[in-house]
């Protein structure tokens, strides 16, 4: 009698695991699904930022600073921590950081060259510390072309990983 009740608890235990594991594979499966598709959503949103001020960097460079400083009004929930432009020769050629005052080199910059090496426009994402601000950041890039193709710059825009984990 005493082995039939051992043999029935350990069943039970066994069946109740089981059933506990496929509950928790499926919240897993469910939730690396919310966190996918908000995050090719938000690379979607950035990405539309990125073409847009792409378009203004090559219009007039000089009224750059004003088309960030427009894009930070309007788009609160989803604007960068940074905006950076790097121009051809590797230089940084702009940045909406106030305590930058220098140029720094950023040729030698795995994002800077993967456009260098590419010819095709598209999104490049990595995760890095930022050289200008020395912080921790998921930054999103793409090449700025000439008409002939080649590159010209990449405009960089570098948001804080809080800004996603915060929403998790």
């Amino acid at each position: 009698l005493v082995v039939l009740i051992w043999g029935t608890v350990a069943y039970r235990i066994s069946d109740e695991r089981k059933s506990a594991l496929g509950i928790a594979t499926q919240q897993g499966q469910n939730l690396s699904s919310i966190v996918a598709e908000h995050f090719s959503s938000y690379a979607g949103t950035v990405d539309l930022l990125l073409k847009h001020l792409r378009i203004q960097w090559t219009r007039d460079p000089k009224r750059f600073a004003d088309a960030v400083a427009f894009e930070t009004g309007i788009r609160r929930d989803a604007f960068p921590v940074q905006v950076s432009v790097i121009d051809a020769q590797g230089r940084l050629a702009y940045t909406d950081l106030t305590e930058s005052k220098e140029s720094p080199f950023l040729g030698d910059w795995g994002q800077f060259k993967v456009h260098a090496g590419s010819e095709a426009d598209q999104l490049y994402v990595s995760n890095v510390k930022g050289r200008a601000s020395g912080k921790p950041s998921i930054q999103f890039t793409r090449p700025i072309l000439d008409r002939r193709g080649g590159l010209s710059g990449v405009v960089v825009l570098s948001v804080s990983p809080e800004v996603l984990t915060r929403i998790y």
